[in-house]
Order: structure tokens, then C-alpha cells, then sequence
């Protein structure tokens, strides 16, 4: 049963065509045609606003609003003075903090890379008033200095839930300039790819960076040893209780929130207790505090080392002399679940030893271990091999004997049987059925 109403009645303040043209020597003026209804038309003072507009309403009547009504909402909002850029997306991104909707770390992670890329371009412009246009503007740049895809989404993922914010909850009824993106981030690496080798290192491959750790950074053998023979994240300890926050500059619980004992090779302890000689001596030496001298992988100066400075000072260069494949150092961690997995340990023994929250998380994290070498660990033929299957019924043999030399006599061919009539018949063994 329908209530009656016709499409075209849900649909009638649809949009056919939105455009605009050039209006005196200025100005521009939209053309909207709603789907029966009266031509629509504004003048607007920018061919960017004219662009803004006709995106606005197409989306509009492709949703069966009214557009007249659209239209003076649309007005009173371009009528209403919104902050800078540089103001109202901190603002946000503390409120997200308080709401527990995103990590404080994440959120300082965020504001930096916006302090660095966005807000020099676009930071001074009412949020309201950026463009699409301006914003892949922004990713362009990022990309176009050669910078990670992780930059480009540090600065993508915080302006598009901006704008998701004040269309669904302050009921922003503007455009979306940050809704797609795609065509200015450009291809990323698909799920696939992302899983292949180049996550972790190959047994072979961490033995020639550690040796050449060995001859160019000694300081850092060490630490390399204990990310390749604990799978440790960065700023993690042997007993993995408290780690080094990167972005919140502090020292701070596990990730997990649990402290954790991981099980090292005997060979990563004793470059431990090497290093931890070294650095005794060192501290003596440069008259060290008690705090300097309990860090266990301290800098030259008695102090944590930045994640950044280590990657420029120490693995870029490990990896350029190495010529291998770059990697980031997160693979250490990779690379020992993956040896792990690939030699056959439980895998809920390597969620501990991770330090995940579930066995689901170590499952989806490690399940791109590919099935080639799954299947090069599988020796069926040791099972197997032993097992000669019953000559067919056709082949006579002598005195119904036969010894392995007549069994290898009898060709391949002579083993293959017809698949139809392989199995008996079973009629025989059926119940008959009663005649009532």
C-alpha cells in the first residue's frame, strides 16, 4: 500500500541545472533552475563564490531540498562573520580532546602539521569562505615537497572532520569544501601493497643493518637489537612499563595501559649489558644525574633521543648505507612478530609479547604473511611418501604377491581409474521399502 504521492511531487524542488555566468564587469550571476519551480538567480562578487554556490545547490536538489528555501539560508550564512581558520580548528580540536573522541597526542599531532602547511595559506581566511580549491592547494604543496602520506593526512583528516562537525552537529548549511578530496591526494597504496615485505625485514636483510650498525653507529646497535628481538615500539624499555610519548614530550604509561615482561634472544641481552656498561662508563665520565642515568639508550648529552633526530642522524643513514629497501624503524617491531608467526608460535603467546589489547588486533595486524611461505614450511611428502596406493582390480599379479620393484613397474597411466563407479554400489545394503 503507497500514500499516493508521486515522485515527482518528493522531487519537485530539484535541481536540473545550476551554472553561472559572467555579470557586468565584476560581478557574476548563478543561474538555478529547480525542477518545477521558477528560475532562481543570484549575484554574487567572486567567480569562486559563484563556483561555491552552483556546487551548493546541485548538491541540494540531487537531495530533494527546497532550494528556495536553501537559497535564503544560504544567505544568512554568508551574511554571518565565522573566525580564521588559525582560531576555530584548534578550538575544535581541543573540544574533540575533551569529548574523548580523539587522542591528545593525535590532536598535537595534527595542530603541528596544520601550523606548518595549512594556516600560512589558508589560516587567516574565515573557515566558512575556503574552498575546495585551496585546501587541495595545501595537500598539493605537501605532496610537491616530497613529504609522506602520513603528512598529507595529518592535514586532511583534521579540516574534513572540521567541516563534518559543523554540517551534522551546528547544522552548517554552507558547502563542504574538505568532502572530496581524493582528486589532490592522488593515488594511494592499496590494502595489498601496503602488506607486502616492505613492512618488515627478511632474516638476511636485519643481519647486514645490524652489522653495519655495528661499524658506522655502535651506540645504536643496541637499541636495533632489542627492536628486531622484542618487537618494542619506539621509547619502549626491556621491561616495558612506562614509554617516551613522542608528541606529548613526556614520559607516559604503555599504550596499552599494562606494563608487560618480553621474553629477548640471549644475543640482545648480552648486547644490552654491553651497552649498559658503555653507557656507566660514559655517564661517570660526563658527570650524569641520577635521571640521565637511568635511561637505558640516553643521546650524547644524557637525554632521550627525538624520534626525528634518530631518523636523520642515525637510520637514514643506516639505510642509504645499506642500500636495502627503506623501511621506517616501526618494521623492527614487524619483523619480529612476522619471525615469530613464521616459526610456528601460538599466536596468542605473540599478542602478549606485543603488548595488543586483543588476539584480534595481532591477527589483523599480522595476517599478511603470504601463503607462498606457509607452503614452503608445509612437508606433506614426509607423511606421505611412505603410502603406496592399492593397485587397480584389472592388474594381476603373481600368486597374489607383489613387491615394491613390481609396484614401480606399473606405470602412471595404469593407476588413473574412471571417477564414475569408483565408490561400490550401496544398493545392495538399502532397506527394502515396505509395499504399504
Amino acid at each position: 500500500m503507497t500514500s499516493g504521492r508521486q515522485e515527482g511531487e518528493t522531487l519537485g524542488a530539484a535541481t536540473i541545472t545550476a551554472t553561472y555566468i559572467k555579470h557586468g564587469k565584476e560581478n557574476w550571476r548563478v543561474l538555478i533552475r529547480p525542477a518545477g519551480a521558477p528560475r532562481i538567480t543570484r549575484v554574487v562578487h567572486t567567480e569562486q563564490d559563484a563556483k561555491d554556490l552552483v556546487r551548493h545547490f546541485n548538491r541540494l536538489g540531487m537531495a530533494g531540498v527546497d532550494l528556495a528555501r536553501a537559497l535564503a539560508d544560504s544567505r544568512s550564512e554568508r551574511q554571518h562573520t565565522y573566525l580564521p581558520l588559525r582560531e576555530a580548528l584548534p578550538a575544535f580540536l581541543e573540544e574533540q580532546v575533551a569529548l574523548r573522541n580523539l587522542r591528545e597526542s593525535t590532536a598535537r599531532a595534527y595542530k603541528n602539521r596544520l601550523s606548518t602547511w595549512a594556516y600560512p595559506r589558508i589560516g587567516n581566511l574565515s573557515w566558512n569562505r575556503i574552498t575546495r580549491d585551496e585546501i587541495g592547494a595545501v595537500l598539493l604543496a605537501i605532496r610537491k615537497a616530497g613529504r609522506s602520506a602520513a603528512s598529507v593526512e595529518q592535514v586532511r583528516c583534521p579540516l574534513t572532520r572540521f567541516y563534518q562537525w559543523q554540517v551534522n552537529v551546528h547544522r552548517y548549511l554552507g558547502p563542504n569544501p574538505a568532502a572530496d578530496l581524493k582528486f589532490f591526494i592522488g593515488r594511494q597504496p592499496t590494502r595489498k601493497s601496503r602488506k607486502r615485505d616492505l613492512q618488515w625485514f627478511r632474516p638476511d636483510e636485519a643481519h647486514v643493518l645490524l652489522e653495519t650498525c655495528r661499524v658506522l653507529k655502535p651506540r645504536w646497535t643496541a637499541f636495533l637489537m632489542v627492536g628486531f628481538g622484542g618487537g618494542l615500539r619506539w621509547g619502549e624499555g626491556v621491561h616495558v612499563h612506562r614509554t617516551w610519548s613522542e608528541d606529548g614530550g613526556r614520559i607516559e604509561l604503555c599504550k596499552d595501559g599494562e606494563d608487560r615482561w618480553v621474553k629477548l634472544p640471549s644475543a640482545t641481552l648480552a648486547a644490552i649489558q654491553a651497552h649498559l656498561e658503555a653507557m656507566d662508563l660514559e655517564a661517570t665520565v660526563k658527570g650524569w644525574t641520577a635521571e640521565q642515568r637511568q635511561l637505558v639508550f640516553p643521546n650524547t648529552v644524557g637525554r632521550i633521543t627525538r624520534y626525528g633526530a634518530f631518523l636523520e642522524l642515525v637510520w637514514q643513514p643506516l639505510m642509504e648505507a645499506t642500500q636495502l629497501p627503506y623501511r621506517k624503524p616501526h618494521a623492527m617491531r614487524h619483523s619480529y612478530a612476522t619471525w615469530l608467526l613464521e616459526a610456528g608460535a601460538d599466536l596468542r603467546w605473540v599478542k602478549d609479547q606485543l603488548g595488543h589489547a586483543s588476539i584480534e588486533e595481532t591477527e589483523g595486524t599480522y595476517g599478511h604473511l603470504q601463503r607462498e611461505r606457509h607452503e614452503r614450511r608445509v612437508d606433506l611428502d614426509s607423511v606421505l611418501a611412505g603410502v603406496h596406493p592399492r593397485p587397480p582390480a584389472s592388474i594381476s599379479l603373481d600368486a597374489g604377491h607383489a613387491d615394491e620393484r613390481q609396484l614401480g613397474e606399473i606405470s602412471r597411466d595404469g593407476l588413473m581409474v574412471e571417477g564414475k563407479g569408483f565408490e561400490p554400489s550401496t544398493s545392495a545394503l538399502r532397506t527394502p521399502r515396505s509395499p504399504n
